[in-house]
């Protein structure tokens, strides 16, 4: 912890067909910040990472809220880890990122503010 730090993406795991809870549990005391970013589902085997990652990638991303991380379970545990540090909500090109921002915000606080609490 004294020289690497994480930033758990909870799309990028679920992507990559891993479970970002089980990853924040084992690696709890190097948690410096949370990207909260939904998924549909992981990626099939053999997905090339290379210069057309973005555009490889974007079909498996959703905003948070929309796809299949486990959020209730995402707020307890920060909440029973007693977490405090920053969020980052990530948007892929969105049309309207005023609105598509303001939907992630009201998830969070009606779905998932009683378990950060």
């Amino acid at each position: 912890p004294n020289y690497v730090a994480l930033c758990p993406d909870t799309a990028q795991f679920t992507v990559a067909g891993s479970d970002p809870l089980d990853i924040v549990r084992r690696h709890r005391d190097r948690v410096v910040l949370t990207h909260w970013k939904d998924a549909v589902s992981p990626a099939p085997e053999g997905v090339t990472i290379d210069d057309n990652i973005f555009q490889t990638q974007i079909q498996w991303f959703a905003p948070v809220g929309q796809g299949v991380v486990d959020w209730p379970g995402w707020a307890r545990l920060l909440r029973d880890l007693r977490y405090t540090g920053w969020a980052v909500f990530e948007l892929d090109g969105a049309v309207d990122p005023v609105a598509d921002l303001t939907a992630i915000r009201t998830y969070v606080e009606s779905s998932l503010g009683h378990l950060l609490a």
